[in-house]
């Protein structure tokens, strides 16, 4: 089964990988079997790892970094063909994927966060967990499915 969850956001600095690492926290207290990782489409932060403001409100929720702790990462298609879920967070992206001939029938949710920079924390932190809180539990209601373990139209019969 294919367990990744994309979240996908413009620069990979701030609420990307906000939403990855509490969802991979949440997952792993709740015993689901998904891991999320996390992509920007521009980047331009790479001189630092990840928003102050993001370490400061995962510690706040006593969510510890991880150990694989990295720079923000480029969205290559990869990560679109390995994901059963795509979570975009800026409403503004889902033009650019939709565009990508690698998004098949992974299942695509865009969350509302247009303007992250400008976001207060006591604003933007609640929220995106807000979101991921919902992710979870649609996910332990209803488990993704794999695109890749789909046939394929031609191979359909009947």
């Amino acid at each position: 089964m294919n367990n990744q969850v994309l979240f996908l956001g413009i620069t990979n600095f701030c609420a990307s990988r906000f939403a990855e690492i509490l969802f991979n926290q949440m997952a792993s207290e709740q015993l689901l079997k998904y891991q999320g990782f996390s992509r920007g489409v521009l980047l331009k932060h790479q001189q630092n790892n990840l928003d102050p403001r993001c370490i400061e409100a995962l510690d706040i929720r006593g969510v510890p970094l991880p150990a694989n702790f990295r720079k923000p990462t480029p969205l290559k298609s990869p990560d679109l063909e390995n994901a059963a879920c795509i979570v975009l967070i800026n409403p503004d992206l889902e033009h650019r994927i939709q565009r990508s001939n690698k998004i098949e029938d992974q299942q695509i949710l865009v969350w509302d966060f247009e303007d992250v920079s400008s976001a207060t924390p006591a604003a933007l932190f609640p929220a995106l967990e807000a979101e991921v809180h919902l992710l979870i539990r649609r996910l332990q209601q209803t488990p993704l499915v794999d695109p890749r373990s789909r046939p394929a139209l031609n191979q359909v019969t009947g």
